[in-house]
């Protein structure tokens, strides 16, 4: 997802003032593309834009398709196939040499299958959720371009897919995909031809807890706010002028190193970074760290002082297990030569960044991997159907 809050605010704006919208969303990809299927780009009935799904000339030409719309109110999907000379001459390029699809649609206010609507309330509640979105039907004219299946962050599933046999398999599969948390792209096979799913898992910002209050720690909250992180600031000190100083964090709390347990809250979607610069503090705080379900912990210290730290708690007794050390990045961030603190809240949020995408952090000209693998399509397997088919032959 990218640029989701300006997207939202744009198109609260528009609504306001009695706009059409349209949004142009990346479903699939073949070959290497630099942005992944759940790039969005909002399109306001005056021009406004919102988001990006690639730059280059193809934004140009999904805004003049826009300009130029003559579908009514049906989603239609558009391919942009870089390899062939016309879209290299035309300058489709988006930083890779691939197949993009794109699917453009008119929003619809009070659809309850706006996909703005649903991210924004998986947003809201925190939670995981699924969008499913059809984006190619063979000209089966009973499953529309478009149509969709959500599960919201309640587990509950919505859809305006008539075939209830086939909303029945794009649920489970989106229920599988709501398990592993891993969009994919799902083909079925019905009677008449093929469809083409893109499932897509919803997830809440990521969850940046930073505990410290000293200037170094400003530029990584201002960093993070910009990648529309959620940043929690927790003071250990309990200085009244932190709440000032950190006014557009989403949250500061005022504690001390013994209550740090009673007032923080850590989920597997959390990523902790400590930053007191204080001996004590760090042993507390990471005697509450390594057993919680944060997904990472990063200490802003040299590697002898955090063997001290553990070798502390070890002899408080105690003892961290493996998978607990695993998490622990000491020194934090990643080796980019950082030397102030701007560049050292780049190198902690670009290893944030690597390890949330499960990416080692190198330097991708060293790389013989393409910059994202596209989703393979999944060929969605349903025994009972496939047996039904067998008879009619």
């Amino acid at each position: 997802m990218n640029d989701f809050h300006a997207i939202i605010d744009t198109y609260t704006r528009s609504q306001t003032q009695g706009e059409s919208c349209f949004l142009a969303t990346i479903v699939n990809t073949q070959g290497s593309i630099y942005y992944r299927p759940g790039a969005r780009m909002l399109i306001t009935q005056t021009g406004n834009v919102a988001g990006v799904i690639g730059g280059g000339n193809i934004e140009s030409e999904i805004i003049h398709h826009v300009q130029q719309w003559r579908f009514g109110d049906t989603p239609v999907t558009f391919a942009y196939d870089m390899h062939t000379l016309d879209d290299i001459a035309c300058g489709f390029g988006i930083g890779n040499d691939g197949v993009v699809q794109v699917l453009l649609e008119p929003l619809k206010a009070d659809s309850w299958l706006n996909p703005i609507t649903f991210i924004a309330e998986c947003w809201g509640a925190k939670q995981w959720g699924v969008l499913a979105t059809v984006f190619t039907n063979n000209g089966i004219e009973y499953v529309t371009i478009g149509s969709r299946l959500t599960i919201g962050a309640d587990g509950s599933a919505t859809t305006d897919i008539k075939d209830i046999g086939l909303a029945e398999r794009i649920e489970a599969d989106a229920r599988t995909v709501l398990s592993s948390r891993q969009s994919a792209v799902y083909r079925y096979q019905l009677r008449e031809g093929m469809i083409d799913v893109f499932i897509e898992a919803i997830h809440p910002p990521l969850n940046l807890v930073i505990f410290g209050t000293g200037r170094d720690v400003e530029p990584v909250a201002k960093f993070a706010k910009a990648l529309e992180w959620e940043v929690t600031i927790v003071d250990s000190q309990s200085q009244e002028t932190t709440p000032h100083r950190f006014a557009k964090v989403d949250r500061v709390i005022l504690t001390s190193r013994n209550r740090i347990r009673e007032q923080v809250n850590l989920n597997e979607n959390s990523f902790c970074v400590v930053m007191t610069h204080n001996y004590l503090d760090d042993v507390e705080i990471l005697k509450f760290l390594l057993p919680s379900h944060a997904r990472y912990i990063g200490i802003l210290c040299a590697k002898h002082r955090c063997t001290r730290i553990i070798n502390e708690i070890c002899a408080s007794g105690i003892i961290p297990t493996p998978n607990q050390l695993e998490r622990l990045h000491a020194p934090i961030g990643l080796d980019i030569g950082a030397d102030n603190p701007d560049a050292i809240a780049l190198a902690i949020i670009a290893e944030i960044q690597a390890v949330n995408s499960k990416r080692q952090g190198g330097m991708l000209t060293n790389s013989s991997e393409i910059t994202h693998k596209p989703y393979p399509i999944q060929i969605s397997s349903n025994s009972q159907f496939n047996n039904l088919l067998m008879l009619e032959r």
